[in-house]
């Protein structure tokens, strides 16, 4: 891996949350060596926050990694012609523009990664400096952050699944080193993937346990933040990645059967009510999300002409997507047709604009990471029948579509829970690893241009290719 990736880090820029506002709000701060930032509770505070503000990059899960260019890889978004989208669409990773992005979303991943392994070299040591709770939820949050990332190199640069072999692929960056980081085969990246997320269920359980004692505010927000329940919402996606839908099942059914302090559901399914009241990334549903103060930028940036779009008329999208429902709460609110001066028209979704009835309230200024649908089609998925059946039905009564069975057929049952998904998740970056995940060919797409040669694995970076 470049220097850039994999030296220590000498300086660490410092973000940190205002003091004023009860969410994730950032300015920036003075520059301090890392032994010094790591004297005190807050430093370690304003260490695990630039992390996650690298997270919300846009060569990350700002924008690459959710709305736009892994979008692309299945056809999700209308490219310009000649693009580097275009290439992403083809899967022609070889053109020069779509290395660019490739590269960069996996060097992004990587930093995100260094920014909670430099948290991570000091942590232990200095756990006597922690307020109760703290120490866990730093350390679980780092951990779980680190799985995530790596997670989804693993999602985006390695073998599909069922094709996994004993050859060294990827490197699973635990220290900050001046030593090249060897690649691991599969199963030891997946051995060390998994350990991270058991210790950090272990640790931001025990910060779950402890919540009444904390007092400051930054600990508190957790549905911002990696939280126990992202942790398990986690680990069902990272077990179904790795074919034990047995572990899959009954991690994502702790997530749905959570329960808060008083008893209730702590996550529920998004209904109507909520599109009405233009709550689009459904709040109530999201395990982990990542706040964007400006988020309203971001969606007029991408979504309000020829950016990201899909057709110029409604058809393709209600019809070949939704099957013309009239009903489908997403297909009933998600999307606009919007014509332009020049009478240009663009079929946008509105799933990131933020409303002016929701303009005020900083809980809908988020990016999904974990919703709990997933876990719902996760469990309806890996779990035994009469279970996937009653989840099946839950399901669709929140999307308002009728409450039919779940197909017998193993076919029938595939393509109905592939086809949710695609609905469910549009511009989350989620269904380009369901597809690779199921290894679908060409003919099983929704939409697939005629020259695409389906191609799964993304290259790394020529850098990457030496150190194997």
């Amino acid at each position: 891996m470049k220097n850039k990736i994999i030296y220590a880090i000498g300086w660490v820029l410092l973000l940190i949350v205002s003091g004023c506002s009860d969410w994730l709000s950032v300015s920036p701060r003075t520059e301090k060596p890392t032994e010094q930032l790591f004297e005190t509770q807050n430093g370690f505070r304003d260490a695990l926050t630039g992390a996650y503000i690298e997270m919300m990059s846009d060569k990350s899960y700002g924008e690459y990694l959710t709305m736009s260019k892994i979008e692309y890889l299945v056809d999700f978004w209308d490219p310009e012609k000649g693009s580097g989208e275009e290439a992403l669409t083809l899967h022609r990773y070889s053109d020069a523009q779509a290395v660019t992005m490739i590269d960069a979303l996996y060097e992004q991943q990587y930093k995100v990664i260094l920014a909670v392994n430099a948290i991570l070299e000091y942590v232990d040591l200095r756990q006597a400096i922690f307020d109760p709770g703290a120490y866990e939820a730093v350390k679980g949050e780092c951990l779980a952050l680190r799985a995530m990332c790596h997670l989804d190199i693993l999602r985006l640069f390695g073998p599909v699944p069922a094709e996994a072999t004993s050859v060294p692929i990827l490197p699973y960056v635990e220290t900050v080193t001046k030593e090249l980081h060897r690649h691991v085969n599969f199963d030891g990246y997946k051995a060390r993937l998994i350990a991270d997320l058991e210790n950090a269920e272990g640790l931001l359980k025990q910060h779950l346990e402890k919540q009444s004692e904390i007092e400051e505010d930054y600990f508190k927000y957790r549905t911002i933040r990696m939280n126990y329940y992202a942790v398990k919402a986690l680990q069902a996606r990272a077990y179904l990645w790795f074919g034990d839908t047995q572990k899959a099942y009954e991690a994502a059914q702790a997530v749905i059967t959570a329960k808060d302090e008083d008893g209730n559901p702590r996550f529920r399914l998004g209904t109507a009510g909520d599109f009405s009241e233009g709550r689009f990334t459904l709040p109530c549903e999201q395990v982990f999300s990542l706040y964007r103060f400006d988020l309203q930028d971001k969606y007029t940036e991408l979504f309000s002409g020829d950016g990201l779009y899909k057709g110029t008329k409604e058809t393709t999208v209600k019809k070949e997507l939704y099957g013309n429902t009239g009903s489908d709460i997403r297909e009933m609110n998600l999307w606009n047709l919007l014509v332009m001066a020049n009478k240009a028209s663009y079929y946008v979704c509105n799933k990131y604009q933020v409303t002016e009835a929701t303009s005020e309230k900083e809980e809908d200024k988020v990016i999904p990471l974990l919703r709990l649908s997933e876990m719902y089609l996760i469990a309806i998925e890996a779990g035994p029948e009469t279970e996937a059946q009653r989840l099946w039905k839950e399901f669709l009564s929140a999307r308002n579509l009728v409450t039919a069975d779940l197909p017998s057929d193993a076919a029938l049952r595939k393509a109905a829970i592939i086809a949710e998904y695609r609905k469910e998740f549009y511009g989350e970056g989620v269904t380009f690893f369901l597809h690779k995940r199921l290894n679908l060919p060409k003919n099983q797409w929704l939409w697939a241009p005629s020259d695409l040669e389906v191609n799964y694995v993304l290259p790394l970076p020529e850098t990457e290719l030496s150190e194997k």
